[in-house]
């Protein structure tokens, strides 16, 4: 869902047309992109690379508040 979403924002047409090798360049770094937000939310998800100390840090976070 948080892709379909992420695609209907970015799909929206170019204000100035591409070209061919414009476009698929465009396509390559929106595919790398995906990828990298999909590695990042299932770390999120799981609690590792950045966000492994994730539940400490809430604590310490809700008490700030």
């Amino acid at each position: 869902m948080n892709f379909e979403t992420y695609r209907h924002v970015r799909s929206h047409p170019p204000k100035v047309l591409r070209s061919e090798v414009e476009e698929e360049e465009y396509k390559a770094a929106q595919s790398r992109k995906e990828q990298e937000v999909s590695e990042s939310f299932l770390s999120y998800l799981s609690s590792k690379g950045p966000f492994e100390d994730w539940e400490r840090n809430k604590k310490a976070f809700r008490l700030c508040m």
